[in-house]
C-alpha cells in the first residue's frame, strides 16, 4: 500500500521538524536575558489575576454588605411601625 507508506514519511517528517523547532526554540531562549525569560502563564495567574480576583470580591463583598444592611433597615423600620 503505497498512501501507507506515505503517510508515515510524512509523520516521520513532520515530528522531525517539529523536534527540530523544538530544539531551535530552546536554544534561542538560552540566548535571551534573563528579564525576558518569562512564562506568560505562570505570570498571568501570579501578576495579574489576583489583583482582579481581590478586587472581584471586595466589590461583590461590599455589594452583599450593602444589600444586608438595606435588609436589616428595611425590616427594622417595618418592625418599627409595627410596635407603634
Amino acid at each position: 500500500m503505497p498512501g501507507g507508506n506515505l503517510r508515515k514519511g510524512i509523520g516521520r517528517i513532520a515530528r522531525r521538524l517539529i523536534a527540530s523547532q523544538m530544539a531551535l526554540s530552546r536554544a534561542f531562549y538560552q540566548l535571551l536575558p534573563q528579564s525576558f525569560r518569562i512564562d506568560g502563564s505562570k505570570n498571568f495567574k501570579k501578576r495579574i489575576v489576583p489583583s482582579y480576583v481581590s478586587s472581584y470580591f471586595a466589590s461583590a463583598v461590599r455589594t452583599a454588605q450593602l444589600w444586608f444592611d438595606a435588609g436589616s433597615r428595611a425590616k427594622s423600620a417595618g418592625t418599627a411601625l409595627e410596635l407603634s
